[in-house]
C-alpha cells in the first residue's frame, strides 16, 4: 500500500497551534513601545518641518527679491528708452542756440561773418554727431549698393562706369556700423 502522507503533514495536523492572547498588560506594552518610537521620530519631524519652514521662508525671500530686481530692470529699461538721448539732445540745443543766435545778427552782420558762423556751427555738429559714432557714408565715385544708396535718377555719363553714384542728393549716415540713413544719389547708366 502506497503511504498518502507526505512527511511534515502529519506533524502539521497532529500538533495543534499555540494561540497566544494579549493581554491588558501586553497592549500596554506594545503602545509605551510605540509612543516611545514616535517620541523618538518626532524630533526628527520636527527638525524636518523646522527645515520645510526655514526653505520656505528663504524661498519666499528669493522669488521676492527676484521680483523687485525684475521690475527694477523694466523700470531701468524704460528709462534707458525714455533718457538715452538725452546727452546727445543737450549737444544739439547748444548747436540750436549758436543757429539763433546767428539769426538775430542776421541783420546787421555781413555775408562773410554770416558764413564763417554757419561753418562754425557745421564744424561742432560735425563734431558731435562723430562724438556719437554717427559716420558720413563716401558715396560719389562708389559702385551702387542698394543696401545703402537709394537711386533718385540715372544719367547718361561716359566717363563713368554704369552703376557708379554721380551725384549725392542727401547724404547717408551710419550709426555705429548700421545703416542709420540711405544716400538718395544719382546713378550712371
Amino acid at each position: 500500500m502506497k503511504n498518502d502522507k507526505q512527511p511534515g503533514k502529519e506533524e502539521s495536523l497532529d500538533v495543534e497551534d499555540e494561540v497566544t492572547e494579549v493581554g491588558p498588560a501586553e497592549e500596554t506594552a506594545s503602545d509605551e513601545g510605540t509612543a516611545a518610537e514616535a517620541s523618538a521620530e518626532t524630533p526628527d519631524l520636527e527638525q524636518a518641518l523646522a527645515e520645510r519652514d526655514e526653505y520656505k521662508d528663504k524661498f519666499l525671500r528669493t522669488y521676492a527679491e527676484f521680483e523687485n530686481f525684475r521690475k527694477r530692470m523694466v523700470r531701468e529699461k524704460e528709462d534707458l528708452m525714455k533718457y538715452g538721448n538725452e546727452r546727445l539732445l543737450k549737444e544739439v540745443l547748444a548747436i540750436k542756440d549758436d543757429l539763433e543766435r546767428a539769426l538775430e545778427h542776421q541783420d546787421t552782420a555781413d555775408t562773410q561773418t554770416l558764413k564763417e558762423g554757419l561753418a562754425l556751427i557745421g564744424r561742432d555738429l560735425t563734431k558731435i554727431i562723430t562724438q556719437f559714432q554717427v559716420e558720413e557714408l563716401e558715396s560719389i565715385g562708389q559702385p551702387f549698393d542698394p543696401k545703402i544708396h537709394e537711386a533718385l535718377a540715372q544719367e547718361e555719363s561716359e566717363e563713368h562706369k554704369q552703376g557708379t553714384v554721380l551725384q549725392v542728393f542727401q547724404k547717408g549716415y551710419t550709426y555705429h556700423g548700421r545703416l542709420l540713413r540711405p544716400a538718395k544719389v544719382v546713378v550712371a547708366k
